[in-house]
This record gives structure tokens, sequence and C-alpha cells, in this order.
């Protein structure tokens, strides 16, 4: 299977901590993983030098809390991201963050 998890804040707290372990898992199943995120911090670096097989991109615009301009800004990358990763990836999980319902439609 082929993943995408997409988190605003890359720092480390709950949400991080429990989006590592989910990595961590599926890349000890052989899942192809990419983890897609806005503030850089420590579970994009801790991502980036334990799983080498992991891509790892970051989207400055992907932001909280909500800030208008940004965030379509966001979704205008995501969806480029999305479309592009695609041609790899062909399941997506989407962790905390945004979801282009009509990137899944067209």
């Amino acid at each position: 299977m082929k993943i995408v998890y997409i988190i605003t804040q890359a720092t480390w707290g709950g949400a991080q901590a429990h989006l590592y372990s989910l990595i961590k898992a599926q890349v000890m199943r052989g899942n192809a993983v990419a983890l897609v995120y806005g503030v850089e911090g420590r579970l994009s670096a801790s991502v980036a030098k334990e799983f080498q097989d992991v891509q790892v991109v970051r989207v400055a615009s992907l932001v909280h809390p909500i800030a208008p301009l940004s965030d379509l800004k966001a979704i205008y990358t995501l969806r480029k991201l999305v479309k592009k990763l695609a041609a790899r990836y062909y399941s997506f999980a989407f962790f905390e963050g945004w979801y282009d319902w009509e990137a899944r439609h067209d």
C-alpha cells in the first residue's frame, strides 16, 4: 500500500507522536509512505533521519491556525502535489489538515 500523511505542524506533541507511530508501523510493513507538513520540527527531522525511504515534503503555506490566504495557497499546492504523487502513490491516508474533495473526483 502507498500512503501520504499530511500534518500542519511537524513539531512534537500528541498528534505528531501518533503519526510517527503510524509511519513507523507502515514502513515496517513494507508500505510506501510520504509525509507532507507545514511547519518543520522534531517529527519531520526524525522521519527524514530514521526512515530514508519515506518521502518528506514541506508545504510552507500549510499553517495552523486558519489563515484564509495561506489556506488557499496550501490547497492549490497540495492538489498539485497529490496529482504528482498519484503517479507513485495509489492510496492516500490523510492525517490532520487538508483533504481536497475535488482531487478524488477529477
